[in-house]
């Protein structure tokens, strides 16, 4: 038996810290081994000794990563263990492959790939990986656009197969159901469901009918295979093989019509604008499809967009510049890019907001929020998303930080930009998100371009590598005159450029253009955002310095003021967070230290209160 069992089982089973004989762990241990191995066999008999053995092994990996009840093997039927480990590697094989065809489609030139998306196209191949014979789909070199095109053609014929083989005792009328409902409504089943594999058919049936439940009355229009009403084809149209026109009457719609885009009244999660368009500017949608296509090409589907004058936009795949969406153009121009569409201007007709639609917009777009938690004051997730779309609203940092994480990339979707408190308020896929929009800006923005915000996100572990990449360009553009005051420096941030590039290198090679005659040195913070500067030990270069002012800028008193030793006078300036007075003060040929505005529980030490009470500095503190 291998050392690792042992461990395993004395850590599972013995759990006794004040054993010390190996040889007894040893004996007790196979012991253990074998009540377990009965155990399973007394299940299922036709298991193997080593099936067994292995599947301990495994389950020593991801024990601690469980709840305490779910980690004890005698607890444990073989069916839930093998739940269990299969559950935990389908997670690390759908992180993996996350990562690979992310990078293969930057690789291969495609738009950017939606996280969610990507995500449930993932679950979904991991729904039908079995059947997916592995000379169809190469997953080390193909793309998220060729995933979806293969799911399209493919997901639920491969998902009936699966479930059939999964649950042999069901029969094949109650499998298809289920599993064309579940293919028909993967959009709305969260992209961290785990794989049908890892599902029981309770669970399935749990997910379908919950789904369908909320689904509203079915639309006798014509329907398709996204099971959304068609405006093209249908009887009397001319003939025009493989083009398909689509009608949307919500954000279901149309994050089913996506096929792979990233359009954002499509996408999934809080960047979706559907209400944004189609409420705020009366934007009536068409999807259109040219099968004729490749699944790749820019032009297999795009979008249409008609405002209530009949003015028409269009955003194609690239999503980008005069196809994004945003721009009315002529006819003819949609025409030459679809020549399929020529002669049927007449389908893309503005439809009216229905009542439904205006009593929607009727509520929420001069509802103001006063609050600082915008969904509890609205009342539901659903009514602050809305609130937010026809209102593209300019939030306060505290409602900000209060909304989900989903609702927090709606405001930036939104076109918001982010305050510096904002910034300091999010993280993780939001901070991300944001990122991946700021991100081309912040290349190109000077050092007095740069707002608090903008600083606060190159000093995010995430920027780091843009922060050091522009560092020598942003120090060229300094200017050591402009901040000059008679004797000295006076630097305001986020003002001076030279404030700018000190939180955000540090001041070493400032103080390169900095001369060590200075004798007056001010740094004042007129932002919200926190700042904490650093000082090095170069800084003590100054040693003519007599006066020191720091308003608004460090949390503590900085210990490089012991190597002044010709400062006189010493300020600090709206510094609440500075908790003790030091005893290294004392020892400063300080005349005058002040404190305003900073923690009135200051603690100040003996010999500097000593000090202080014999007179000889001059000593303010409100």
């Amino acid at each position: 038996m291998s050392m690792k069992l042992v461990n395993l089982l004395s850590s599972v089973i013995v759990e006794d810290a004040k054993r010390k004989n190996k040889k007894l762990v040893m004996e007790v241990s196979q012991k253990v081994l074998q009540q377990l191995i009965d155990k399973y066999k007394g299940e299922n008999s036709s298991l193997k000794d080593d099936d067994i053995i292995a599947k301990i092994e495994e389950f020593e990996k991801y024990k601690n990563q469980l709840p305490v009840d779910k980690r004890d093997l005698f607890k444990l039927t073989y069916a839930e263990l093998s739940d269990i480990l299969s559950s935990k590697e389908s997670k690390k094989t759908s992180k993996d492959l996350f990562t690979q065809i992310k990078d293969n489609s930057a690789k291969a030139g495609d738009p950017p790939v939606e996280n969610a998306a990507l995500k449930r196209a993932i679950r979904q191949l991991m729904d039908i990986s079995g059947e997916v014979p592995k000379e169809k789909m190469n997953l080390s070199k193909i793309t998220f656009l060729k995933i979806v095109e293969f799911l399209n053609a493919n997901y639920l014929r491969l998902l009936i197969a699966a479930m059939k083989k999964k649950f042999p005792d069901i029969s094949d009328d109650i499998i298809e159901f289920y599993a064309s409902s579940y293919a028909d409504n993967n959009a709305e089943i969260p992209a961290d469901t785990k794989p049908i594999k890892n599902l029981t058919f309770q669970e399935i049936e749990r997910i379908v009918d919950a789904i369908e439940a909320k689904k509203a009355p079915v639309n006798t229009g014509q329907k398709s295979k996204f099971d959304v009403d068609m405006v093209f084809p249908a009887e009397g149209q001319p003939d025009i093989p493989n083009l398909e026109i689509y009608a949307p009457k919500g954000k279901p719609d149309c994050i089913k019509l996506k096929n792979g885009r990233s359009w954002c009244i499509s996408r999934e999660g809080g960047s979706n604008l559907y209400y944004n368009y189609r409420l705020d500017y009366e934007r009536t949608i068409y999807y259109v499809i040219d099968g004729d296509k490749p699944f790749s090409d820019a032009n297999y589907a795009v979008v249409i967009l008609v405002d209530p004058r009949g003015n028409m936009a269009l955003a194609d795949g690239t999503n980008d510049g005069v196809y994004s969406g945003h721009q009315n153009i002529p006819w003819s121009q949609i025409v030459s890019k679809i020549p399929k569409l020529d002669g049927l201007e007449g389908l893309f007709r503005p439809k009216p907001l229905t009542a439904e639609e205006q009593e929607i917009l009727r509520k929420y777009r001069r509802k103001s929020v006063s609050g600082d938690d915008i969904v509890q004051e609205l009342g539901s997730y659903e009514d602050a998303e809305i609130w937010m779309e026809v209102n593209s609203p300019t939030l306060s940092d505290e409602q900000f930080g209060n909304l989900p994480d989903e609702l927090q990339k709606k405001y930036i979707a939104l076109g918001q930009d982010l305050t510096a408190g904002m910034i300091s308020r999010t993280g993780g896929s939001v901070l991300s998100y944001y990122i991946s929009k700021k991100k081309d800006t912040l290349k190109t923005k000077s050092l007095k371009e740069l707002s608090d915000a903008d600083i606060q996100l190159l000093n995010t572990q995430a920027l780091k590598g843009l922060k050091e990449e522009r560092k020598n360009e942003f120090y060229s553009q300094l200017d050591e005159n402009s901040n000059k005051i008679t004797g000295g420096f006076s630097l305001e941030y986020p003002k001076n450029n030279m404030a700018k590039f000190i939180d955000l290198y540090g001041f070493d090679d400032v103080l390169k253009l900095i001369p060590e005659s200075t004798t007056r040195f001010n740094f004042t913070n007129t932002s919200n955002t926190p700042i904490n500067l650093v000082f090095p030990e170069s800084f003590a270069k100054l040693d003519d310095l007599k006066a020191l002012s720091l308003n608004n800028c460090v949390n503590e008193v900085p210990e490089i003021v012991t190597k002044l030793k010709n400062l006189q006078i010493l300020t600090f300036v709206n510094c609440p967070n500075i908790t003790v007075a030091p005893d290294f003060l004392a020892d400063l040929p300080i005349m005058a230290l002040v404190f305003r505005n900073c923690n009135p529980n200051m603690t100040i030490e003996p010999k500097l209160a000593a000090r202080l009470e014999e007179g000889d500095i001059l000593w303010a503190m409100d």
